[in-house]
Order: C-alpha cells, then sequence, then structure tokens
C-alpha cells in the first residue's frame, strides 16, 4: 500500500488525489485550487474534473468566469470514493482490533514513522513500537506468538511489510535516558493503538525504578 496516499495503491493516476481533495470539503472549489490540493497540473485536473462531471461524481457550476467543482455525494460510486479516503483508518483499526484480542496485551502499543506521519510510499515499512508488560519475559512464547500473528496481519492488510520494536519498561526508559530521538518520534508522531499513552508508560518505568531503588 503507498504510506503517503493509500488511495493510490487502488487508483495510481492523479484521479486519486483529485478525489480525496473533493472528499475533504464541502466547499465548491476552483480546477486551480483542486490542482493546487492535487499536487498536479492545472491540464491534467482539469481534464480529470470534466470527465468526472459527465460521470456525474461531480457537480459542475459556472459563476461568472470560474467554474466551481463540488463532490456529489448522492452518487452511487462515492461510496468507493469514501472506501478509498478511509484506507489509512481501516488499517489502523485492523491493527487496533487485533491487539485488543491478545491474550497478554501490551502496555502501550503505537504505530510510528512514515505512516502514522502520513508519508512513505510502496516500498516503506510499517513501523509499530510494542511496550511489553514487565511480567512479561523477552522469550514468552504467547507474547512471541501474538507479535508474529499483528505482523502478519499488518502485512496481509496493506502488502507493506511490518517492522516491531519490542521493549519493556526498563529499556523504555534507557531510551529516554540516552536522549533517543526515536522517542520525540514517538511521542509527537506515534499513533496510540492499545494500552495506555506512551507518556504515561514512561511514569510507569520511572515509577517501577523508584519503587525498587
Amino acid at each position: 500500500m503507498h504510506l503517503g496516499q493509500p488511495a493510490r495503491s487502488l487508483v495510481p493516476t492523479v484521479d486519486a488525489p483529485v478525489l480525496l481533495a473533493l472528499h475533504g470539503t464541502t466547499r465548491p472549489l476552483t480546477g486551480r485550487r483542486l490542482a493546487a490540493l492535487a499536487g498536479a497540473s492545472h491540464t491534467a485536473v482539469n481534464a480529470i474534473l470534466g470527465r468526472l462531471a459527465r460521470a456525474g461524481i461531480v457537480l459542475a457550476e459556472r459563476q461568472g468566469s470560474a467554474v466551481l467543482y463540488r463532490a456529489n455525494r448522492d452518487h452511487v460510486g462515492w461510496a468507493v470514493v469514501e472506501a478509498l479516503a478511509g484506507m489509512r483508518q481501516s488499517a489502523l483499526d485492523v491493527m487496533r482490533a487485533e491487539l485488543e484480542s491478545w491474550q497478554t496485551a501490551p502496555v502501550t502499543a503505537l504505530c510510528f514513522g512514515s505512516f502514522a506521519r502520513g508519508e512513505g510510499d510502496e516500498d516503506s515499512d510499517v513501523d509499530l513500537l510494542l511496550v511489553r508488560p514487565s511480567d512479561v519475559a523477552d522469550l514468552d512464547d504467547t507474547w512471541d506468538r501474538q507479535q508474529r500473528a499483528l505482523s502478519d496481519l499488518v502485512q496481509r492488510a496493506t502488502g507493506n511489510d511490518c517492522q516491531i520494536m519490542d521493549i519493556d519498561l526498563p529499556r523504555l526508559l534507557q531510551h529516554v535516558d540516552l536522549d533517543d530521538p526515536l522517542v520525540s518520534n514517538w511521542l509527537h508522531d506515534g499513533v496510540l493503538l492499545s494500552g495506555i499513552k506512551l507518556a504515561a508508560a514512561i511514569e510507569m518505568a520511572s515509577a517501577q525504578i523508584r519503587t525498587t531503588s
């Protein structure tokens, strides 16, 4: 899946960003504005808008010398656009549902990296962080089986490889103490999938250290 613009995995032409731009607003927009939002040439976007208007997916209204376009959300084909626009959220929902079924739940599970930021392409990995509970060993069979199932599911759902970073609470605190840039990435760009927020997990790890010291 194209991690930056998932819809382009199914609609690789400029049609995808044009449709997504129309999906994102109820305001009528000029072809020039839609071209800017889609990151494509005005000529190419005007041709696409003309075709979509003839198909009825887009409504065109002339105002003076300008033509304004808006989505026809009553069109039977608009459900396909809704599905395209929801591909990223659907992938996150699949991950959340899998994590909710786990016998051993993570303290925190989040998606980070290019997918979390809405960047990347078909060759990008889906990066996940799993923070293990303190009572789960490094080589716990149940935990390892769950990780493999999650990785396989993400690959099937997106077509992208899944890279899982598996750490326990003490190692999480080590990353924080070392000012690892990854921590900033996790805190600012991470999308929570399961468990508590990462900031709360860091507080939990600090409290455990204070208790045992």
